[in-house]
């Protein structure tokens, strides 16, 4: 039961990994960032929710980093405009669903903890752009690598469409994403411990 929860509590999110490259991690920390999609903080254990178990995710909080003042924004869009720029959308004037005001791609906070020395790896839910038009969006935005649905640009769940790197990844046929998002950010991870 528990792991089917966690498969859909990842479901729900979209997982960023920053791992530092320096081997003194007292110095430089390790840091997995998780969105949490349309979750608000009343359904997390860790926070006082009740409504679910969610063992692995208190866990990362009690060994980790928790939050407890922030906004979001209504829809998803504008979350993750947000959280790429460290700008509330109206900072940025017009823009449109799926649109990323390309003068702030070198500010990201991706780009600039990579500039700062940090390999940094994205997975699960992108949208900030149709990535068939535009493969190395995630990388201008200071990803070096990436595991991404784009914009309904296929199937999300069961055997999905997922942009590895800027090209569809050919082994998704029987395979939930979650589960491969998950696997991509291990895989990162273990790659880049030391």
């Amino acid at each position: 039961m528990q792991h089917r929860l966690l498969t859909l509590t990842c479901a729900l999110l979209t997982a960023f990994l920053l791992h530092a490259e320096t081997a003194n991690s007292a110095e430089r920390p390790n840091i997995l960032f998780i969105l949490a999609d349309d979750v608000g903080q009343e359904v997390l254990g860790c926070y006082g929710g009740q409504s679910y178990s969610t063992p692995h995710l208190d866990e990362l909080a009690r060994t980790g980093m928790k939050f407890r003042h922030g906004f979001s924004m209504p829809v998803c869009h504008p979350t993750r405009l947000t959280l790429m720029t460290g700008k509330y959308p109206f900072r940025h004037g017009q823009v449109t669903w799926g649109d990323f005001p390309e003068a702030e791609a070198p500010y990201t906070w991706a780009n600039i903890v990579a500039d700062s020395g940090y390999a940094t790896h994205i997975a699960g839910k992108w949208q900030l752009c149709l990535l068939r038009d535009d493969l190395d969006h995630p990388h201008r935005l200071g990803f070096d690598h990436f595991d991404l649905f784009g914009w309904h640009e296929g199937p999300r769940f069961y055997e999905p469409m997922i942009y590895r790197d800027g090209a569809v990844r050919e082994d998704t046929k029987g395979h939930y994403g979650p589960d491969l998002y998950v696997r991509s950010l291990i895989e990162f991870m273990k790659s880049n411990h030391n």
